[in-house]
């Protein structure tokens, strides 16, 4: 199973580099995989062999008849040269294939070619999207076409579903059959995009009263099934996938499927789309102009409409898009009337956790970090649906903010005091334990800027951000629809500085203007540009004239690195560059790129690499068996290299407490625990100093099977005490498990593989867990300014200090 669960070992059955894109897991009996080739463009060849193919499909499984049934599929429609079986163990098997030989889709898929051929001979098919045994989205000429394993023409099917609607004058594409089967239909390509990639209000509005239009069909009479809805069901999809949210997801799902059953039991029943987002909906310009159209309507039910308007806003507050949510809300509000804030924030909640899951099955390298954020939307939802059923119920409560947010208060949403949904729990009753907030007093925190904010027409992610140095000013990165951007956040708004210009980094605009991507950006401090050459990929580090050689000092710094890793290889420099040669390896960071056994195979290998690179002296001139003590090392290296020990720790937690405690609101305790820190990194006892990183964590590493560990941005590089960067893997182990980027296995691989270096070194655990204490609280204040990760940041904080 693991080889079939990771991009790694797919690659190695099918035999060249393949990434997956979607599964469908039936636990016990089958896992099926849909993939495509890297470097694939997204056309599928109609007559290559199966070493061409640019999508296909892979299955493990224990039934013998399903083997044998693909086999015949693909043998029926003259393909059987397309798929090959690779045996795993005496009761399994993995079969895998191309595209044309999905097991359920290989005959739909050869008439659907067959019938487009007659009206667009040779046209090429590029597909768009493969849900494995279900259906294929391609695009032939203008026309998009879905292939699905079941019939699309029957009453309750899309065609049928799509005629009705445009009957009843709601905007959506003419789906016409293709072929006699039923299988397959094809609508017009049509538009500048979907909402989500062209996040435009007043398209979001149109779009309120188009859902609105299919609102005001009754179910009464109806075709399409009823929706039902499990929430207990989903909680435990999301915690066999993430285990570590389990009780959380399985106590939501508790307190909200009597909610959901008392909505479906007294609101009118009403067509709805079923799975409604911004992402169904396209436009016809990209300034929102010419009209929308609704798309893909496989999903419709019927039920209550707060259905759609909850799974709308659930998908903007997952993307960071509230102005469509409140655009959205005005529009459907304008033709529907109001719907109760209560009942839809219901369905918001249910819409998290359904989809909670899904960034596994398509196979998103950050799925455990995406299933942890959906769940933490999840519980924000629950936390306003208690307060606004408190203002329902009358209560006196204070309100702590949460109920006036943008997605929480949609324009045309109002709190009604007998909504089934207020209703439905009792009024003491809360659907998540709320933690009381401490009583510590702290001064209000400056305003951090939203997770998502407009600037120059169109809507920006909030990415990272960073003190400026000036008062009420912060820099921030931000990015849209590929597009990244640099700017500052100051009195409310966002001033975005001019597109691939920076004007304290005047090396910047030519790169970008020679065809530099920009990859990482902070306003007036530093830039990445990646840049692809004919043979190889470049990436530039653009500082401010005069900087550069600083970047270069820190290199050198860095040879005793080199005793154990791979670093990047410097090609150029200028006063104000430096460019790097890209240096091959996967990203420790991204766990589901590695398999289990490969984890720890690479965490080892990290493990020797830096005991390797400590034990050699700054000028790589000789070794030591242990670690060196201050009189070991020439006076002029011990001279001439920054030492970096615990006063240099205590004070740059301090800078950043400083920096940052007007953004954060920074709690009394916390700012108590940071100088209790600082005194004992203080006082701590000297001891021999190691090369040392300084910020050494997961994003700086990478790993290839056959070159072994790499290391990046090795210019902090200099001379440390050698449990700092022990305590730094330790820290960000705890922060990305938090994050939800690693699984708890995964991070304990990495504790306890730094704990046998440690101990193999003769390091004291606890000057370890000090320095990682250390690198914690710091982390905290890193990721407080970071919008997306800013509660993330507040529970840390909570547990840090004593408060979780």
């Amino acid at each position: 199973m693991e080889q079939v669960l990771s991009d790694a070992g797919l690659s190695r059955i099918i035999g060249r580099r393949v990434q997956a894109v979607h599964e469908r897991v039936k636990p016990g009996r089958s896992i099926v995989v849909s993939w495509r080739a890297l470097g694939a463009d997204g056309t599928e060849p109609l007559d290559a062999p199966l070493a061409e193919a640019g999508h296909g499909w892979l299955m493990l499984t224990r039934d013998q008849d399903k083997a044998d049934s693909a086999l015949r599929r693909a043998e029926r429609i003259g393909r059987a040269d397309h798929v090959r079986v690779h045996r795993r163990d005496p009761d399994a098997l993995v079969l895998w294939g191309s595209l044309w030989t999905d097991p359920a889709l290989a005959v739909p898929l050869d008439r659907a070619r067959t019938a487009l051929a007659e009206r667009r001979p040779g046209a090429a098919w590029t597909v768009l999207r493969h849900n494995p045994r279900r259906r294929a989205v391609v695009r032939v000429g203008d026309e998009v076409v879905r292939i699905h394993a079941r019939r699309l023409d029957e009453p309750g099917g899309m065609v049928a579903t799509v005629a009705r609607w445009a009957a009843a004058g709601v905007p959506v594409l003419p789906l016409e059959p293709v072929g006699i089967k039923g299988t397959a239909a094809s609508s017009p390509y049509w538009g500048a995009g979907d909402l989500q990639a062209v996040p435009v209000a007043s398209a979001a509005e149109a779009a309120g009263e188009a859902v609105a239009a299919v609102h005001a069909l009754p179910a009464a009479g109806s075709p399409l099934p009823p929706l039902v809805p499990d929430a207990p069901a989903a909680a435990e999809a999301i915690a066999s996938a993430a285990a570590w949210m389990g009780d959380a997801v399985r106590d939501a799902a508790a307190h909200l499927q009597p909610l959901l059953e008392a909505s479906c039991a007294q609101e009118p029943a009403v067509e709805l789309h079923g799975d409604w987002s911004p992402d169904q909906v396209l436009t016809a310009a990209a300034e929102g102009t010419g009209g929308v159209r609704i798309i893909d309507v496989d999903r419709a039910r019927t039920g209550p409409a707060a259905v759609d308007l909850g799974s709308w806003n659930a998908a903007c507050r997952r993307e960071e898009l509230p102005a469509l949510a409140d655009a959205h809300a005005a529009g459907h509000a304008r033709v529907h009337g109001e719907v109760d804030r209560v009942t839809v924030l219901a369905w918001e909640a249910y819409a998290h956790l359904a989809a909670a899951v899904d960034p596994l099955r398509h196979r998103h390298a950050d799925w455990a970090e995406q299933i942890t954020g959906r769940v933490v939307h999840l519980r924000a939802c629950l936390r306003e649906l208690e307060a606004a059923r408190a203002v329902a119920a009358g209560s006196d409560r204070p309100d702590d903010g949460s109920a006036t947010s943008a997605l929480s208060v949609p324009l045309g949403s109002s709190v009604t005091a007998g909504s089934p949904v207020a209703s439905g729990l009792p009024a003491d009753q809360s659907p998540l334990p709320v933690r009381v907030p401490p009583t510590d007093q702290s001064p209000l925190p400056t305003a951090l800027p939203p997770a998502e904010v407009e600037a120059e027409g169109r809507l920006w992610a909030v990415d990272r951000c960073w003190p400026s140095g000036a008062d009420g000013e912060l820099a921030v990165e931000v990015s849209s629809g590929g597009a990244l951007r640099a700017g500052h956040w100051r009195d409310g708004s966002l001033e975005l500085s001019p597109a691939g210009t920076d004007p304290t980094l005047k090396a910047l605009a030519p790169l970008v203007a020679a065809g530099g991507t920009v990859v990482s950006w902070r306003p007036r401090k530093r830039a990445v540009v990646r840049t692809t050459g004919a043979e190889a990929e470049a990436f530039t580090k653009v500082v401010r004239a005069g900087k550069a050689q600083g970047i270069l000092d820190g290199i050198e710094r860095a040879r005793p690195f080199e005793a154990g890793f791979r670093t990047p290889q410097v090609l150029d420099s200028t006063d104000a560059t430096v460019t790097f040669a890209a240096l091959p390896g996967r990203s420790l960071h991204h766990q589901s790129a590695f398999t289990a056994a490969e984890w720890s195979r690479a965490w080892a290998e990290i493990a020797e690499a830096l005991a390797a690179a400590r034990r050699t002296r700054p000028n790589g001139a000789a070794e030591n068996a242990s670690i060196p003590a201050p009189e070991a090392l020439p006076v002029q290296e011990a001279a001439a290299l920054p030492i970096h020990g615990p006063a240099q720790e205590a004070a740059v937690l301090a800078d950043w407490l400083e920096r940052t405690a007007a953004w954060t609101g920074a709690q009394p305790r916390f700012a108590r625990a940071v100088e209790k820190v600082g005194q004992t990194l203080r006082g701590l006892p000297v001891v021999g100093n190691v090369p040392t990183h300084r910020d050494l964590h997961d994003k700086q590493l990478l790993w290839d099977p056959e070159l072994g560990p790499g290391l990046l941005d090795v210019d902090t590089a200099c001379l440390g005490d050698p449990s700092l960067d022990l305590g730094n893997l330790r820290a960000h182990a705890l922060w990305r498990q938090r994050q939800g980027a690693w699984s708890a296995a995964r991070a304990d691989v990495v504790r306890r593989t730094v704990d046998e270096l440690a101990l193999a070194e003769g390091l004291p655990a606890p000057r370890i867990g000090l320095y990682e204490h250390a690198t914690l609280l710091r982390l905290r204040c890193v990721y407080a300014l970071r919008p997306r990760y800013a509660q993330a940041a507040a529970d840390l904080e909570a547990k840090l200090t004593g408060r979780l």
